[in-house]
């Protein structure tokens, strides 16, 4: 499971500042729960997939775009490793 860096990269907390967006309305716009959300602002894990979908609609909210490739601060990884931490954490 890699790191993300948030070097020269933004971060959730910043684009939610930035856009004056809460937790809450990522969350249902994506339609995911708010510990998605939570994890990704807070350097926590989150598959792929997941990541994903809450970049896309940032990018639609704000009509910015944002993608792995310019945001940043958290652990990521495949199907795979997203079946070892829902074992381990689960």
């Amino acid at each position: 499971m890699p790191y993300i860096s948030e070097e020269n990269r933004l971060t959730l907390r910043k684009i939610r500042e930035r856009h004056g967006l809460s937790m809450d309305i990522i969350a249902a716009s994506a339609e995911i729960s708010i510990s998605k959300v939570w994890l990704l602002e807070n350097s926590g894990y989150l598959p792929e997939r997941d990541i994903d979908t809450i970049l896309a609609v940032l990018s639609r909210i704000t009509g910015e775009q944002y993608t792995r490739n310019n945001v940043g601060g958290y652990w990521t990884g495949g199907a795979e490793d997203a079946l070892r931490v829902e074992f381990r954490y689960g």
